[in-house]
C-alpha cells in the first residue's frame, strides 16, 4: 500500500502520521506470527582502528559508534580501542590489538546468558550480574566465571593467560584445575611453559587500568543524573543523556530531553547511517555520541519554539529504526515517527533522502520542505535488503530489554502486538487487554555462531590512532601507555565509520 502526496510539506507530514496510525491496525496481524527474540548490546566507544565481523560472514568491516552487536559478532582492534555496553550494567573494554567475540547472547528462565570468547590481546570485563545470570569468558585453554558484581582484566600473550581480579571474585578453570580468585589477586596460566603456571601478586595499575576506572566512574555518575528524570529497565546509553544534553519541562509533553549544541535546522535521524541487520531490517546507527537511547526508545516530538525534543518511554523493546519510510522518485528516505506540536511554526528539515542508496550515507540530504507539485510516496513498509523501491522487509526478531524469559511474553505483548515490528506503538491498550502472539516462540532467534579466529586487517585511519590507552605486554610489570582524552571528561567520539558528519542540507 502506498499513497502519493503533492501538497505542501507540513500537510504531508500530518497526513503521513495519520496514515501511519491507521497502518498500525491494518498490518499488526501480519506481524504477530513467527517471532523470536535476540539480545542487542551497544558498541559505545570507537577509537582508532576498530572493526567488527558479523555472525555468519566472518568478514571484517569498519566499526562505527553506536553499532548494535548481536550474538556471533566479533570486535577487533588494531591501533584502537572499543567499549561495549550490555543492557543492564555490564561493560567490556577492549584494548588495542585484541579480539573478542560474543558466542552467546541469550535469556534464561531467571536471567541473561552472556558468553564471550577471547583469542588474543587485553580486555577488562565489568560483570554486573545477578544470581540467575550466566557470564562466561572462555578460550580453548580456560574459562573464567565471575561471581556477582565483579571486575577482572584478562591479558593473553604467546606465553599464556593472566587474569587479574579488580573487584569481587572470579573462578578460573583450566586443565590445571579450578582457582578461586579474589580482589587484588592474579593468576597466570603458562601455555608455552606450563611450569610457569602460578598465582602472582597483582601488578600495579597501568594507564589502561586507570582509563577503565575513570570511564567506569563517569558512567556511574552520569547515569545517576539521568535517573532523576527517567527510569528505564536498562542502563546502556543512559549516562550519555546527562553528558550531552539537558532536560526541560514542556507543557503537554512533560519532561523531555534535548541534545546540546543543535542548530535551528537540526532534526533527528540526520547524522549517522542506515545499516542492514538480518531479522531487524534497516537500522539507524547514529554518529552522535548520545545516539543510542533516543533513537531506539521513546519518541521524538517537534515542540514549536523548543525545536526537536526526545520524550522517554517505550522501554520494554529496542527499536531498530523508528522512522516512517518515504520515497521521492527512485530515492528512498525517512522522517521521524514523531509528534508535531505547533506545526505552523515548523521550519526545520523533515525528510532525509538517500540519493545513492540507503547504505551510502555520504549521500544523505535533508529536505527543508516539499515543494508544490513535488511527488512524495509514503511507503507502507521499510525497503528490503537491496534498499530499492518495491521491496519489503519481513522482520522476524524482537529485542526485548527484559532480564529473563519469565517476563519476556508480557514485554513483547506491550509494544509488538499493536505496532509493526521494530517500531514503537503510538498508543497502547491496558496491559490486561493484551495477549501473547500464539505463534511466538521464546527462543533465541540467532543461530549458534562459528568461531572467528582471524585478526582484522590494518586500516589507514585519519584520526587519533595514537590516543588509545595501551595495556602493558608483560605480566607483573605492565608498560604505561598514552591516555585517551582528559582524565575526568567523557570521550569525544570520532563519528561514523568513514568520517562522515551525516546528512548535508540541500
Amino acid at each position: 500500500m502506498s499513497r502519493r502526496c503533492t501538497v505542501p510539506f507540513l500537510v504531508f507530514f500530518g497526513v503521513a502520521l495519520g496514515l501511519f496510525s491507521m497502518g498500525l491496525q491494518m498490518s499488526a496481524s501480519a506481524d504477530e506470527t513467527g517471532l523470536s527474540y535476540a539480545r542487542i548490546v551497544r558498541l559505545s566507544v570507537v577509537r582508532g582502528d576498530v572493526q567488527i565481523a558479523r555472525a555468519g560472514t566472518g568478514k571484517w568491516e569498519p566499526a562505527a559508534l553506536n553499532m548494535p552487536l548481536q550474538q556471533g559478532f566479533a570486535v577487533g582492534t588494531n591501533e584502537g580501542m572499543a567499549e561495549i555496553e550490555l543492557e543492564h550494567g555490564s561493560m567490556i573494554w577492549v584494548a588495542p590489538d585484541s579480539v573478542v567475540q560474543f558466542t552467546e547472547l541469550a535469556l534464561s528462565d531467571g536471567g541473561q546468558i552472556t558468553k564471550v570468547a577471547m583469542t588474543n590481546g587485553t580486555a577488562t570485563y565489568d560483570a554486573s550480574i545477578n544470581s540467575h545470570d550466566v557470564f562466561l569468558v572462555s578460550n580453548p585453554n580456560f574459562q573464567i566465571t565471575p561471581e556477582g558484581k565483579s571486575e577482572f582484566r584478562l591479558d593473553l600473550t604467546k606465553d599464556g593467560a593472566g587474569v587479574t581480579v579488580l573487584k569481587g571474585r572470579v573462578s578460573f578453570q583450566s586443565a590445571k584445575g579450578t582457582e578461586e580468585l579474589a580482589k587484588g589477586e592474579m593468576y597466570f596460566l603458562g601455555v608455552r611453559k606450563p611450569q610457569e603456571t602460578q598465582a602472582r601478586p597483582a601488578p600495579k595499575k597501568d594507564e589502561w587500568d586507570k582509563f577503565v576506572d575513570e570511564r567506569s566512574g563517569y558512567l556511574e555518575a552520569a547515569a545517576a543524573k539521568t535517573n532523576a528524570y527517567t527510569n528505564a529497565p536498562f542502563s546502556y546509553g543512559m549516562a550519555d543523556l546527562s553528558s550531552y544534553g539537558g532536560w526541560t519541562f514542556i507543557p503537554g509533553i512533560g519532561f523531555a530531553w534535548q541534545p546540546d549544541g543543535i542548530s535551528s535546522g537540526w532534526m533527528p535521524f540526520s547524522d549517522g547511517s542506515m545499516m542492514y541487520y538480518d531479522g531487524f531490517g534497516w537500522t539507524w546507527v547514529s554518529a552522535e555520541p548520545w545516539g543510542w537511547v533516543p533513537y531506539h526508545f521513546g519518541q521524538w516530538s517537534y515542540a514549536g519554539s523548543n525545536g526537536w525534543v526526545w520524550v522517554p518511554g517505550n522501554y520494554s523493546q529496542w527499536s531498530p529504526a523508528p522512522v516512517h519510510w518515504v520515497a521521492e522518485g527512485n530515492k528512498i528516505g525517512w522522517t521521524p515517527l514523531a509528534e508535531v506540536k505547533n506545526a505552523t511554526e515548523h521550519k526545520t528539515p523533515m525528510v532525509v533522502l538517500a540519493n545513492k542508496g540507503l547504505a551510502n550515507f555520504d549521500s544523505y540530504k535533508l529536505i527543508k520542505s516539499v515543494k508544490e507539485g513535488q511527488t512524495v510516496q509514503m511507503l507502507a513498509a521499510s525497503p528490503g535488503e537491496s534498499g530499492k523501491l518495491g521491496t519489503t522487509n519481513e522482520m522476524r526478531l524482537v529485542a526485548p530489554t527484559t532480564v529473563g524469559l519469565a517476563s519476556l511474553p508480557r514485554g513483547i505483548s506491550e509494544e509488538t502486538l499493536k505496532a509493526p515490528l521494530g517500531r514503537p506503538a503510538i498508543s497502547r491498550p491496558p496491559m490486561e487487554a493484551m495477549e501473547v502472539p500464539h505463534a511466538f516462540s521464546m527462543r533465541n532467534g540467532m543461530a549458534a555462531p562459528s568461531m572467528i579466529n582471524s585478526r582484522p586487517p590494518t586500516r589507514m585511519m585519519g584520526f587519533g590512532m595514537g590516543q588509545a590507552p595501551v595495556a602493558g605486554a608483560e605480566f607483573g610489570g605492565r608498560a604505561p601507555g598514552a591516555m585517551m582524552g582528559a582524565s575526568n571528561e567523557p570521550i569525544i567520539h570520532a563519528g561514523s565509520a568513514n568520517g562522515s558528519s551525516g546528512a548535508k542540507p540541500r
